[in-house]
């Protein structure tokens, strides 16, 4: 990548699709964890990034034990797959 940089969203479904329309990028799919979010436009724009990664949707957490459960389960996730 390089100047203009693309918007997250932008650069999530370049990760996910390479920069054709075959989705055959790097990375199987990009994950989000917004930690201490209570803005709901922050909220918006992380669902959207992970939404372009090919996630369903954004994680969330308000400190390190919900930190820790959702990463555990982002990690759960990727060894079954």
């Amino acid at each position: 990548m390089h100047c203009p940089y693309p918007t997250s969203v932008e650069a999530a479904r370049t990760l996910r699709c390479g920069e054709g329309d075959e989705c055959d990028g790097p990375v199987e799919r990009v994950y989000v964890v917004g930690l201490a979010v209570d803005d709901p436009n922050v909220t918006d724009a992380l669902e959207a990034i992970a939404r372009a990664g090919g996630s369903e949707r954004a994680r969330f957490a308000g400190g390190a034990g919900e930190l820790r459960q959702q990463l555990a389960a982002i990690l759960d996730e990727i060894e079954i797959e």
